[in-house]
């Protein structure tokens, strides 16, 4: 995990972060606002020795206060040296503000008991010692004296050992009085220094530790939620990750429009062509045209694993850069269980469709055209709709079928399809997602290429990876488009900053002024002179509607 993905990880959890600082707070601060106060005391002892809170020590203290326990003693004292000095500071904590002080005081006096015990046992233990060896040296002179008193004359050596074993007992002799007199084994070496004070300190825990251990924890139980977090969440969060997972290239970043999120039926294409999602939309655009190379008059599927990662949105405005940059396009919403794309072209009112003026959507036509000996130049001419985008038509999803997989994988579909990239330069389809129903798959048969779109930071790897399994059968899978990328500079607008310098006149004959496009409403009726189809959306009868007689449908007829 490299550093730039921690950032990116603390930024997408930090309000995780967050929750647990503020729940480690609120639970600290509720701890220290009920607990109960408690109070220390100190007393200080000298001695040579190490001190500890022992069991023994703990015991004879128990004996000092009535009530109390040994092990509830030991948990509440806590000795340590002071410096490098022989001085020990035994601090007693307790919840009574005098019972504090005289449990270090109680400790302190334990520990010169238990040293003065000590020094008596130490005592006892020479004394025994010397009155053994003095029991052996008198065992010994006896002996020498008898051998003196037998011999006449004693030898040199016999005196000599009888002198010097008296002068061994004379000395242990003296050595045992010393000891009973108190003299020959140094005395009680603990000393108590000062004594505990009845007053006692609060012990409580200090602002500043309390937010140092609240940090801590809160540190500790941030970095666990946002591992789990991490862990357990299946959203993919880069194209990068996406291409890793699909094994497909990126062909776009589409970074995500507030107003279009705003507005389902804005087209960031045509609304506002110099923003970033337009300038995206027109780099996907020109990666679909470098594949374009090789095969002529494309039919595309735009789909995705599941719903709500914004196809319809991605074909919607594909569908309008083309159208916006030349392409004759025919932009068709295969979606037939959910459409979505009439609430931003429209559909045919219910007029035109009941008196077969209009035909009723994509399941109408593909209905229509499935009956043996069926006009198909004009149930096509009578069931596109025209758009406000030059160029640029619309075939609705219509009224939902019985059989919507079926539908979309039947004949008269392929035949459609084939009629409709016979008079487009592209045709664009918006189909169902793969994951909850079949219709793409047949969709995806019928088309000359695909397009996945995925949804950096909402789409699955489990759904990527399980979509990708079931369009593995398809040649011709062109990519995936990463869309909802957080906004970045990737697209950022390139324009020139100060006021354009006005152009001088064009005076070439071979250059002219394009004007804005105008869209009049025309009576309907059959072709005119110039063989244009005109189309009455209102839902007020009009004495010259009549229904579609049979004609071509020539390239002639996007002059509309």
């Amino acid at each position: 995990m490299g550093l730039r993905h921690s950032l990116e990880v603390v930024r997408r959890r930090k309000w995780s972060i967050v929750a647990c600082g503020v729940v480690v707070g609120v639970l600290l601060g509720g701890f220290l606002a009920l607990r109960a106060p408690s109070y220390s005391a100190t007393a200080r002892v000298r001695t040579p020795n190490d001190l500890g809170p022992s069991r023994a020590i703990a015991d004879r203290a128990v004996a000092l206060i009535p009530g109390a326990q040994s092990s509830a003693l030991r948990s509440a004292v806590r000795v340590r040296r002071i410096g490098a000095s022989d001085l020990f500071a035994i601090t007693a904590t307790s919840a009574d503000r005098s019972g504090a002080a005289r449990i270090a005081n109680a400790f302190a006096r334990s520990y010169i008991e238990a040293e003065r015990v000590n020094a008596v046992s130490a005592e006892r233990r020479s004394v025994a010692d010397l009155d053994g060896q003095m029991a052996t040296l008198q065992t010994r002179l006896q002996d020498l004296d008898a051998q003196v008193s037998r011999a006449k004359t004693p030898s040199a050596a016999t005196t000599a050992q009888l002198a010097s074993a008296t002068a061994q007992y004379e000395a242990l002799q003296n050595r045992r009085q010393e000891l009973q007199a108190g003299g020959g084994l140094p005395g009680v070496r603990v000393e108590l220094v000062a004594p505990a004070s009845g007053g006692g300190t609060i012990a409580n825990t200090g602002p500043l530790r309390a937010a140092l251990i609240a940090g801590l924890l809160a540190l500790v139980l941030a970095a666990g939620v946002v591992w789990t977090r991490e862990v357990l969440d299946e959203r993919v969060r880069s194209s990068d990750e996406i291409a890793r997972i699909t094994g497909l290239p990126v062909l776009a970043e589409l970074p995500r429009d507030q107003l279009s999120k705003r507005d389902r039926t804005r087209l960031a294409v045509a609304a506002s062509p110099r923003s970033p999602l337009s300038e995206a939309t027109r780099a996907l655009r020109t990666s679909i045209e470098l594949w374009e190379l090789e095969h002529h008059r494309p039919t595309l599927l735009v789909t995705s694993a599941v719903p709500g990662e914004g196809k319809s949105l991605v074909s919607a405005n594909l569908a309008a850069a083309y159208a916006l940059a030349g392409y004759r396009t025919v932009l068709v919403d295969g979606d037939l269980r959910t459409p979505s794309l009439s609430s931003v072209f429209g559909t045919y009112p219910a007029r035109l469709i009941s008196s077969r003026q209009a035909v009723h959507g994509l399941s109408g036509l593909v209905t229509e055209l499935a009956v043996p000996g069926a006009d198909r130049q004009t149930l096509e001419k009578a069931a596109l709709l025209r758009t406000p985008i030059d160029n640029l038509l619309f075939l609705p999803a219509g009224p939902e079928p019985a059989n919507p997989s079926e539908l979309l994988d039947s004949r008269a579909m392929g035949v459609l399809l084939a009629d409709l990239g016979g008079i487009a330069d592209i045709v664009i389809i918006d189909s169902p997602p793969l994951l909850p129903v079949s219709d793409a798959v047949g969709l995806a048969r019928l088309a000359d290429g695909v397009v996945l779109v995925a949804a950096v930071g909402e789409s699955h790897r489990s759904s990527l990876r399980r979509s990708r399994e079931i369009l593995a059968a398809h040649p011709r899978v062109l990519g995936v488009v990463a869309n909802k990328v957080a906004p970045s500079a990737t697209y950022a607008p390139y324009r020139r900053v100060s006021a354009p310098t006005p152009s001088p006149a064009l005076t070439s004959s071979r250059l002219g002024v394009v004007h804005t496009l105008e869209i009049p409403t025309p009576p309907t009726g059959s072709p005119d002179a110039n063989g244009d189809i005109w189309i009455d959306l209102s839902e007020e009868p009009d004495e010259q509607d009549q229904p579609f007689h049979a004609g071509t449908l020539q390239l002639s007829d996007w002059g509309r």
